[in-house]
């Protein structure tokens, strides 16, 4: 038997950062998907074909893939590791590709997991109504990123759009209007797990300056979480005026912890001077990708204007019409 599935990729909409410290966060699944095709077959060993990872058919043994490491490719042996440890090992020869490009910042490594994760459990015959994805999946995405919110396995296990706030409180939004957003990609990999741990830092060297923007403390208002809150509002209203307004805030929040970078400004200025309605860095930062909230009939010349900035656009729309659910074909 021959086992598939997929799961979106995502961007965060409002929360990046401040959402490891339990802050609330809106996300949001795209119409791009990572996919996962699963077959067992005799033998002792793995064949793993990654092409978005320079990975051509590459062979391991069982002991290799018990082995752990920090890498794309550790993200899928992770992923058997912990079907294995609901399943007796077993020779496998899985297929993984992605719409999107990897380490881009739109959760990658949370939609392979989740694909991954629910092709395999199908292909060994795990109950569904008892499998855990939530809990392996977070597991995996730790491999990548050290201290995962989870908001990008929650998103690429549910899709929709969601209200997420750490440990499980998840509440999804209804958008009653289609939002078309321009995804400018910088081309530069970004490290979720490098920024947190370099926003920890500041956290600890300068928190007096730090915890006003990322946690709220005695009378200090957590403006980071007042915008979040206000966009939601904005959202239900359909008032996309004012929604692009609070993604400016939110970048230049951003912005103010150091994690964006020239590529970035660069895209995010390039959009809003075509005539965005708002654009910010989506992700972790320092690289990955921006998103651009556009009318819809300017989606064409806000991508024109990414490209001529140096980025590569990537044209999503979430809302009512979005196919933005993961699949188990």
């Amino acid at each position: 038997m021959v086992s598939k599935a997929s799961a979106p990729g995502k961007v965060i909409l409002f929360g990046e950062h401040s959402v490891v410290y339990g802050t609330p966060a809106i996300a949001s699944a795209i119409d791009k998907k990572t996919h996962a095709v699963v077959e067992i077959v005799s033998g002792d060993r793995v064949e793993i074909t990654a092409p978005d990872i320079n990975i051509e058919s590459k062979i391991f043994s069982f002991e290799e893939v018990q082995e752990k490491g920090d890498t794309s490719i550790e993200a899928i042996k992770g992923c058997i590791r912990e079907i294995w440890k609901l399943h007796n090992p077993t020779g496998l020869k899985i297929r993984v590709w992605s719409d999107f490009p990897m380490g881009s910042g739109l959760g990658s490594s949370a939609a392979l997991a989740v694909a991954l994760l629910l092709a395999l459990s199908k292909e060994y015959g795990i109950d569904q109504s008892g499998f855990d994805m939530q809990k392996h999946a977070h597991e995996v995405e730790k491999i990548i990123h050290g201290n995962p919110s989870g908001v990008d396995t929650t998103i690429s296990g549910s899709g929709g759009v969601i209200h997420f706030e750490k440990p499980d409180k998840i509440i999804p939004l209804e958008l009653k209007t289609t939002l078309h957003l321009v995804i400018g990609y910088t081309g530069k990999h970004g490290s979720t797990k490098k920024t947190v741990s370099f926003v920890r830092q500041l956290m600890d060297s300068h928190p007096h300056r730090i915890k006003p923007i990322i946690s709220q403390k005695k009378e200090i208002l957590l403006e980071a979480e007042k915008i979040m809150l206000e966009a939601e509002e904005a959202m239900e209203e359909s008032d996309l005026k004012k929604l692009g307004f609070l993604m400016d805030l939110s970048h230049g929040l951003l912005n103010s912890l150091g994690v964006s970078c020239i590529e970035l400004e660069n895209l995010v200025f390039a959009a809003r001077k075509a005539g965005a309605l708002g654009a910010k860095l989506t992700g972790g930062g320092d690289g990955g990708c921006m998103i651009a909230l556009v009318k819809e009939s300017d989606v064409d010349k806000i991508s024109d204007a990414i490209i001529s900035a140096g980025g590569t656009p990537i044209k999503t729309a979430i809302g009512p019409a979005s196919d933005n659910k993961r699949e188990n074909d």
